[in-house]
């Protein structure tokens, strides 16, 4: 591959604008759609990466069987808490009690988020300070850890130097001793201000009386293993003492033939890996967003089907040009030019077109980001680093080259050699017949699955009373997936019925 060769087709690329520009914005559009749902999927498939050994890590749910509708609850009696310090096991445990209290700001009263958890739990989320020290922030009655975002909001600009400041919450003054990088927007462990539970923010007894409760949910508790604990034996230990507690006192003789052989009360330990899809404590209290991971597959295949369709619809495109262009080829073989040479001019052209395309595809994809966020409720911010762009346009460029490459290698000779032998222009363009009006029929319906899984995020508000609706975008899938077949299938026959048998025969 010579300059010159790169010169010669960007001239020829340009001496047919319209098609040029056709195949661009196709291809383009197709790697913009497919970055954007592709890097969804990614976002909701790293909720809680930034917690280390994530693993080892769990939450301790509860179903109270003997309410009408029994459902998982991340909210658990703090009781458990001390349960599972005192298991034996070697266990970091924390409890997560969220707080409304109220700050003097500037004489004004604001009402402010405090969650009061254990010590331990700089170690189970993995957290490091960007300024002073955590311990301290958690152990001290006045102290508190804040993120840089609340200290931006308590403090205006002075944010830089929120360290040793002090807040009046909830008439006790307590010193900011820490403050932590912003949450990610993908972790279910979300806070702002940062306090432990021996905080004199609240009553001493009022902490008692929660932190021993059995009846009461006030927040979550999170365990991170050992090395080598199974999370199965700690469930069996909770499970063991809440058979115990005094459950059984509020249990009605209709409760009671209720149950039948279930126990009055569940407990379950959920990976914190897997807390973002899990879908049995939505909706429940102090349950953040939840995603379905059947529909994230679903959008992430619909990006792929939609690049893939594009690609290919860009390779047919591709070889009709190399059609157009018979009279070019047979004159330059008269010159002298090798089938080779002619294939290679065909491939340079392919590499700048998807090349550019690639680079358009990543450009309009930014430009679509605040649809998308818009539509999927997702922050794109994190989607544009050097390295996940670079690594688009590289496999994208060379994807989309070896397609072309083999169609058009394939398509040239078959052209070159007839073109020769004397072969009319109707039957060298039956060439592409077949895959032109499959890819027709395909693109016309590309829209159905795109526009049913739009309308299941409208249902969502109906999923409690319609369960199903969780099942929409994959019904939708198979059903546009099998009108495609249907339609491509018949498309693909009418082409097959048009091409001369000259051309069939090959």
């Amino acid at each position: 591959m010579k300059l010159r060769d790169l010169r010669t087709g960007w001239r020829l690329l340009a001496r047919q604008p319209w098609q040029s520009a056709i195949e661009l914005l196709g291809l383009a559009t197709g790697f913009a759609v497919c970055f954007l749902l592709l890097g969804f999927a990614r976002y909701s498939f790293s909720y809680d990466h930034d917690v280390p050994d994530r693993e080892r890590v769990y939450l301790v749910k509860h179903r109270l069987n003997f309410i009408p509708q029994p459902q998982w609850m991340e909210y658990t009696p703090f009781a458990l808490r001390e349960v599972a310090l005192r298991s034996g096991l070697p266990l970091d445990v924390s409890a997560w009690w969220p707080r409304q209290a109220v700050a003097q700001l500037q004489g004004l009263p604001r009402q402010v988020d405090v969650t009061l958890v254990d010590p331990a739990f700089e170690r189970i989320a993995g957290l490091r300070a960007v300024e002073g020290d955590l311990q301290q922030a958690l152990t001290l009655p006045d102290g508190v850890a804040v993120t840089r975002q609340a200290a931006r909001q308590l403090f205006g600009n002075a944010a830089a130097s929120a360290l040793g400041r002090t807040l009046d919450i909830n008439g006790q003054t307590v010193q900011v001793r820490a403050v932590l990088p912003d949450r990610p927007a993908n972790s279910t462990l979300q806070f702002t201000l940062l306090a432990g539970v021996g905080s004199a923010m609240w009553p001493a007894r009022e902490r008692r009386d929660a932190l021993a409760n059995w009846m009461g949910i006030g927040g979550r508790i999170y365990v991170r293993t050992g090395p080598g604990v199974q999370a199965a034996a700690l469930q069996q230990v909770l499970q063991d003492v809440i058979d115990r507690a005094p459950w059984g006192n509020i249990a009605t003789p209709e409760m009671a033939a209720t149950l039948g052989q279930r126990k009055m009360v569940d407990i379950a330990l959920g990976p914190l890996s897997e807390a973002y899809f899990d879908r049995s404590v939505a909706g429940t209290m102090g349950t953040g967003p939840r995603g379905d991971r059947r529909l994230v597959l679903a959008l992430a295949g619909a990006g792929v089907a939609i690049l893939l369709f594009a690609a290919l619809t860009y390779v047919n495109l591709a070889a009709m040009r190399v059609v157009r262009r018979q009279r070019e080829i047979a004159m330059r073989r008269v010159l002298g030019a090798t089938t080779g040479q002619l294939l290679t001019q065909f491939m340079i052209e392919s590499v700048l077109l998807s090349t550019a395309a690639a680079a358009a595809g990543v450009l309009l994809a930014w430009l679509l980001a605040p649809v998308a966020s818009d539509l999927l409720a997702w922050p794109p911010a994190g989607l544009w680093t050097p390295a996940s762009v670079a690594l688009v346009l590289a496999l994208a460029a060379f994807g989309v080259y070896a397609m072309a490459a083999a169609s058009v290698q394939r398509r040239g000779r078959e052209i070159v050699l007839r073109k020769l032998h004397g072969a009319g222009r109707a039957a060298i363009a039956a060439l592409v017949a077949r895959e032109f009006l499959l890819l027709t029929g395909v693109a016309a319906l590309l829209g159905v699955p795109l526009a049913l899984l739009a309308v299941q995020r409208y249902l969502a508000p109906f999923a409690e009373r319609a369960p199903l609706a969780g099942w929409a975008p994959l019904v939708a899938l198979a059903l546009a997936g099998g009108i495609v077949a249907l339609a491509a299938a018949r498309h693909a026959v009418v082409a097959l019925r048009m091409a001369p048998v000259a051309v069939l025969r090959d």
